[in-house]
């Protein structure tokens, strides 16, 4: 866990808000075949935290920074993995929006033989992470904070757009 009661390299840390698409990776490292047969192989997936805004909650979050986020999930058991995670992480997940109606975004990483990755998802409109609800932003966390930090993806789609609009003009 990460303390934010004192760090002697930072000693004023700031209150950072996050928001946009945090989901789920399941890492998939192929291996290196051996031989010039075709074999077959099982491979477990890794799991891991990932989505661009999720990522830099993490990290703010690592190097000791107060981070809350807005973001979207499913009610499935992603969004329960990604919640715990990024609470693990001291992650402020209080103004988390659960969907019924989307799934918790989550992407196959495939890393291949040569180490170069590829992801492979479901399409935008399904994803609970384009569609946090704008009247769900709010006006006093984001105006307690330092910074307020919005991923490229926010803009991309559903009512996620809107909500990190009305973010920027608060």
């Amino acid at each position: 866990m990460v303390s934010h009661t004192s760090n002697p390299m930072h000693p004023k840390l700031s209150q950072v808000t996050v928001i946009g698409d945090a989901g789920v990776d399941a890492i998939i490292q192929l291996p290196k075949s051996q031989k010039d047969e075709t074999s077959f192989n099982i491979i477990q997936p890794t799991l891991s935290p990932g989505g661009t805004a999720g990522n830099t909650s993490l990290s703010l979050a690592r190097l000791g920074h107060v981070v809350k986020m807005f973001f979207a999930i499913g009610s499935d058991s992603y969004g329960k993995y990604l919640l715990s995670a990024l609470e693990d992480t001291n992650v402020n997940t209080e103004h988390v929006h659960v969907s019924a109606d989307h799934f918790t975004l989550h992407v196959n990483v495939i890393i291949d033989h040569l180490g170069e990755r590829h992801f492979a998802g479901n399409p935008y409109e399904n994803w609970a992470s384009v569609n946090y609800p704008p009247d769900k932003v709010s006006h006093e966390a984001i105006t307690k904070s330092s910074w307020l930090h919005t991923t490229g993806n926010s803009f991309d789609r559903g009512t996620t757009p809107l909500s990190t609009i009305r973010s920027m003009t608060i």
